[in-house]
């Protein structure tokens, strides 16, 4: 019985520590730039508000990789030209050198 009590309660722990699909919130894009890297990162006008545990905080990737990446551009190119809201979710850090960067998951386009 202690050895499930001791499991049940590290168990606990490592779930507490661990960031899934956290929100960034409703922001403004303040500039999109391919990085030399290959990396398409965004930076928001407002803080960063999500829990993910990267270097970076303030600075976002969209990676290539995600199966939505051209839709997802397109959105975040049309939002910073209308100066529209978007809002929605990082999973997880994307690397590069030393730094690591909250990876965008989930966009929402907002109108006005």
């Amino acid at each position: 019985m202690r050895a499930f009590a001791f499991t049940s309660i590290l168990f606990m722990i490592v779930s507490m520590s661990a960031s899934a699909n956290s929100s960034f919130g409703t922001k403004t894009i303040k500039t999109i730039y391919f990085h030399d890297s290959g990396q398409l990162r965004i930076l928001f006008n407002e803080s960063p508000t999500h829990s993910e545990d990267c270097t970076s905080k303030a600075i976002y990737v969209l990676p290539e990789s995600n199966k939505h990446f051209d839709q997802m551009l397109a959105g975040l190119m049309a939002a910073m030209y209308s100066k529209s809201s978007v809002s929605g979710w990082v999973n997880g850090c994307e690397s590069h050198s030393v730094h690591t960067y909250p990876k965008i998951t989930r966009l929402d386009l907002l109108s006005n």
